[in-house]
């Protein structure tokens, strides 16, 4: 087994562990964490693929700004009660099954593709748009969308942190 394929697994490993984590925490701040490790773990297999551009924009955008404002949101507004939600066994049992179901039809839908043309071995280059041409574009073609959107990543900031602040009329 080849440094590339160790690094591969671990990566996979620690974004399956973050997703696991995710579905059975019961706290909010600990949620967005295990997301940080999902997304980041995402961008990290983009780079496996060979799709560069999609690694970038899946760190920067994900892991950088909607991660953030997430945890922003939920630091600014989480009222702590002292007690988590509960879950009843009528819940949890119809998503076992639903996920089981799913699991069943997606090792169903991979097991007919064959893998043994899968090489882990340098392709040769294809004439795919870079990130240095796609940066070139976002900053001077889609440079008003890309700042708009940016101002309006501010704005729900800017307002999560104004509906969380105390009300001055009940003191």
């Amino acid at each position: 087994m080849s440094l590339t394929e160790i690094i591969f697994l671990l990566v996979a490993l620690a974004t399956l562990v973050g997703a696991v984590g995710l579905a059975l925490t019961r706290q909010l701040i600990r949620a967005a964490f295990w997301l940080f490790l999902v997304l980041f773990g995402t961008g990290a297999l983009y780079v496996f693929v060979g799709a560069d551009v999609l690694a970038v924009s899946q760190i920067v955008v994900y892991v950088g700004g909607i991660l953030i404002l997430i945890v922003f949101g939920v630091m600014l507004t989480h009222k702590g009660t002292g007690t988590a939600p509960a879950t009843r066994i009528t819940q949890v049992i119809p998503a076992l099954a639903i996920v089981l179901a799913l699991g069943v039809g997606i090792f169903s839908l991979v097991r007919q593709f064959p893998v043994s043309n899968i090489s882990w071995e340098a392709k040769p280059e294809v004439a795919l748009p870079n990130v240095e041409a796609i940066g070139l574009q976002t900053m001077t073609h889609w440079l008003v969308p890309f700042e708009a959107v940016s101002l309006l990543l501010l704005i729900a900031l800017v307002g999560a942190a104004y509906l969380a602040r105390p009300d001055e009329k009940k003191k």
